[in-house]
C-alpha cells in the first residue's frame, strides 16, 4: 500500500511537471524563466524525496546506523529545501498579483480623472477638499 501511494506521488509530480513545461510552451510570458525552472526543480527535489522514501528501509536496513542517519537527514533536508523553495514561489506569485491588482486601481483612477476633468482625488471622483475622511 505504502509504495503505491509513494508511486502515485512520483507520477503526480511528474504529471505536474508535464503541465508546467505545456504551459511554458504555449504561453512563454505567463511565468518568468526563474519562477518556471524553480517549479520544475522543487517538484524534482520531491520526487527524489519520495524515492528516497520508498528505497530508504530495503537501502538502509543493514547499514551503520549513522549512514541510516545520514541518509535520513538528507532526505529531510531535500524535504525542507523543497519546502522553502514553495514558500518562495508562492511570495513570488502575491507580490506579482498585487502588483497587477495596482495597476489595475492606477488605471481605473486615472480614468476617473479624465472623467472628471481632473477634479476629484482619483478614487473615488469626489471633490478633494482637504478634508480626510470626509
Amino acid at each position: 500500500m505504502r509504495v503505491a501511494v509513494l508511486m502515485l506521488g512520483v507520477l503526480l509530480l511528474l504529471l505536474l511537471q508535464a503541465v508546467e513545461l505545456w504551459r511554458r510552451l504555449r504561453d512563454p510570458g505567463a511565468l518568468t524563466a526563474g519562477q518556471f525552472w524553480r517549479r520544475i526543480i522543487t517538484a524534482a527535489v520531491l520526487q527524489v524525496v519520495l524515492l528516497m522514501w520508498l528505497v530508504g528501509d530495503a537501502l538502509m536496513r543493514h547499514q551503520p546506523p549513522l549512514t541510516q542517519m545520514a541518509y535520513w537527514t538528507a532526505a529531510l533536508l531535500f524535504g525542507i529545501a523543497a519546502a522553502f523553495s514553495a514558500l518562495r514561489e508562492m511570495g513570488e506569485v502575491s507580490r506579482r498579483a498585487n502588483r497587477q491588482r495596482a495597476e489595475l486601481f492606477r488605471g481605473v483612477g486615472s480614468e476617473v480623472q479624465e472623467e472628471t476633468g481632473g477634479r476629484g482625488d482619483g478614487a473615488t471622483g469626489r471633490p478633494n477638499d482637504g478634508v480626510s475622511g470626509a
